[in-house]
């Protein structure tokens, strides 16, 4: 369940503080797990990011090619503290498609500041027909571009960046330092 700052998460509470200033730490420490010997950081599943108000503890972590093309593809349902958030090397136009994906989803695309550059709805497709070839499946899905550069996007479920109010021009603390070390560290070869 989406939950408020004021009302927490595993029983914290946390009251709202000029954005995630002070929840992201917090969370990070919670969600980020070090091996006993206090060598290697492993490399975390999920990424919690605070949007206005609201928690979302569960955001699924893309760092690499593999996972940016997987997305949230093949989901029955993606759940309201949840969803994804995709990392980036670099600053560029980006685009997604919903290829096998069977639930709505809303896509914010970030700057390399984490300030909103576009948003959209983003409705789930018909499946493939069993008549259709792969590259008429392809060609017919819509894409969502960024319509400006983008170094992050994060899918939410479909109809949270209404609720919560999101708007082109919003600041998100994503915690970019830390998600370009991440991406250095795990999705390079």
């Amino acid at each position: 369940m989406l939950q408020r700052y004021k009302y927490g998460i595993s029983g914290l509470k946390f009251k709202p503080v000029s954005g995630a200033m002070v929840l992201l730490p917090i969370l990070l420490a919670l969600t980020t797990s070090w091996r006993c010997n206090g060598a290697a950081q492993e490399r975390p599943h999920y990424w919690p990011v605070a949007i206005k108000d609201f928690v979302f503890p569960r955001l699924e972590l893309a760092l690499t090619e593999n996972e940016h093309a997987r997305g949230l593809m093949l989901r029955q349902e993606i759940p309201e503290d949840g969803g994804m958030i995709f990392v980036f090397d670099d600053d560029r136009e980006r685009s997604f498609w919903m290829k096998n994906t069977l639930v709505e989803l809303d896509i914010l695309y970030l700057d390399q500041h984490g300030r909103i550059v576009s948003m959209h709805t983003m409705p789930p497709e018909p499946p493939r027909r069993v008549d259709e070839s792969e590259w008429a499946y392809n060609m017919r899905l819509p894409t969502y571009p960024s319509c400006g550069l983008a170094r992050y996007a994060i899918e939410l479920k479909g109809g949270q960046a209404n609720m919560i109010g999101c708007k082109v021009g919003d600041l998100i603390d994503v915690g970019t330092k830390e998600l370009q070390r991440l991406y250095q560290q795990f999705a390079k070869p």
